[in-house]
Order: structure tokens, then C-alpha cells, then sequence
């Protein structure tokens, strides 16, 4: 069992390392990558000391999956694609499998 934000934050670290990656070229990407991928290395590092239980594949999960979730959404257009509406669609269908999950476990407690 995992507790924390630890996940979610290194989810953000590894999308900024995205942007910094499909940017590349430019001296802002490239030092977006080199700064963001720093954070992730002392991240690690620092839960693989001993003493802390520190869930390192939550870190690791968070990281891959901000990444490619932050590669494949990149950053938003002047003019809305299709693709932009596919993800505003993803979201809204994600928001509401939560608020549903949130509604399913109330009725629950509620009639226990």
C-alpha cells in the first residue's frame, strides 16, 4: 500500500522532461530536460536510501507515465484539432468515471 503525492508529482516531472524533449532544439527545451531530469535523478536517488519506505516503482510509474502521456499531449496549438477534442473528450470522460466512483462509494457507506 502506497500513500502520497509523490507519484503524481514525479507524473509532472516526467512531462515537463517530455516538453523538454520534443523542444529540443531549443535552448528552453533543452534546459527544461536538463533541469526536470536532475529533479528526477535526486528524486530516486533519494528513495533508494536506507531507513525510508519509499515506493520507488510508484515514482518510477509516475515518471514513465507523465512522460508519455506529456510526449503524446504536448503543448496546446493556436487552433483546435481534432485531436485537442479527443483529449478534452478523454478528460471529460475521466472526470466523470471519478465523480461516478466517488457517487458509487457514498451510496455505499451510506446504506452499510
Amino acid at each position: 500500500m502506497s500513500v502520497g503525492a509523490s507519484a503524481g508529482l514525479f507524473g509532472l516531472i516526467g512531462a515537463m522532461i517530455a516538453l523538454g524533449v520534443k523542444n529540443r532544439g531549443t535552448s528552453l527545451g533543452a534546459a527544461m530536460k536538463a533541469h526536470y531530469t536532475q529533479w528526477a535523478l535526486w528524486g530516486v536517488a533519494m528513495g533508494l536510501l536506507p531507513g525510508f519506505s519509499t515506493d520507488n516503482a510508484a515514482h518510477l510509474g509516475g515518471l514513465a507515465a507523465g512522460f508519455v502521456v506529456g510526449y503524446l499531449a504536448g503543448t496546446p496549438p493556436l487552433f483546435e484539432s481534432w485531436m485537442d477534442k479527443a483529449w478534452k473528450v478523454g478528460a471529460a470522460i475521466c472526470v466523470l468515471i471519478t465523480i461516478a466512483a466517488f457517487a458509487s462509494m457514498a451510496f455505499f457507506l451510506v446504506s452499510v
